[in-house]
């Protein structure tokens, strides 16, 4: 019998601080606020959601603010980086 353990559930907590500056978390705020709201099947009463299939809240910060240039390699990079202290490969 082959057999391989799988952590579904980790413990594991990673604290990153600064990984953006106080002017980046600005900019996404920004963006954030600004962003159109809608009706969610998921939520009751008067709650409003911009969540939508189609969005893309990384690749649109970084397209729309040029300070924000790299975002994603540097979330990809702490995401590998946790996914390796799991145990997991690629």
């Amino acid at each position: 019998m082959r057999r391989h353990a799988y952590k579904f559930f980790p413990t594991l907590v990673h604290y990153c601080k600064e990984v953006l500056s106080p002017e980046e978390l600005e900019l996404v705020a920004e963006h954030c606020l600004a962003a159109g709201t809608g009706r969610h099947d998921a939520l009751t009463g008067d709650s409003r959601s911009s969540f939508g299939t189609t969005s893309r809240l990384v690749e649109d910060l970084e397209s729309s603010q040029p300070a924000l240039g790299g975002l994603r390699s540097r979330l990809e990079a702490l995401l590998a980086d946790y996914a390796a202290m799991m145990g997991f490969d690629d």
